[in-house]
């Protein structure tokens, strides 16, 4: 099966550097998002898409919607690729960053009631395992870059520590085999 991973385009928040994986909060693509996401669009206009994945984000449906006027799909919600639920939300970038940086175990620590990024990385075992009985050949994935790095961890078998230096810049993607 061939992924397509995407990575969503620039919003509100990042603009801002501030945390968000709550869906209901009001995060959205700038202008600059916009112009990125149609760029996107363009790109992966040609690719012939059995399925597109997106989470539960605004952002990410957003920026599905623009690649999606050229494949017309429905677009499939899943929370297993929810960005990972910091317990920072609505919170500096930084202060998540120097919370994750200071603690004994990082990768297994859940900050102020959110999941750990090991827990995230476990909802994205769980959802390849469903997508490999689809038996689709080709599909689009929209999300978060850090489910993206927990994907190419999973596929290529690598630790936590590498696939954290994979990386996706927002509003583009990359291709991986499964």
């Amino acid at each position: 099966m061939r992924l397509y991973l995407a990575r969503h385009t620039e919003t509100n928040y990042n603009v801002r550097h501030l945390v968000n994986s709550d869906p209901a909060v009001n995060v959205h693509l700038t202008k600059k998002g916009i112009q990125e996401a149609k760029h996107l669009a363009e790109k992966l206009s040609k690719v012939n898409f059995e399925a597109i994945y997106i989470s539960e984000l605004p952002r990410t449906r957003q920026t599905a919607e623009f690649i999606n006027q050229y494949h017309h799909l429905p677009l499939i919600v899943d929370d297993r690729i929810n960005d990972n639920a910091t317990g920072f939300e609505g919170r500096p970038t930084k202060e998540y960053m120097e919370a994750f940086k200071n603690s004994a175990n990082g990768w297994r620590e859940a900050f102020n009631d959110g999941e750990s990024l090991e827990d995230a990385k476990n909802r994205v075992v769980e959802f390849l395992a469903m997508l490999k009985k689809t038996g689709y050949n080709s599909v689009l994935i929209v999300t978060s870059g850090f489910i993206i790095e927990c994907f190419y961890g999973i596929i290529h078998k690598k630790s936590f520590e590498y696939s954290t230096h994979f990386s996706i810049a927002q509003g583009d993607y990359d291709v991986i085999e499964y």
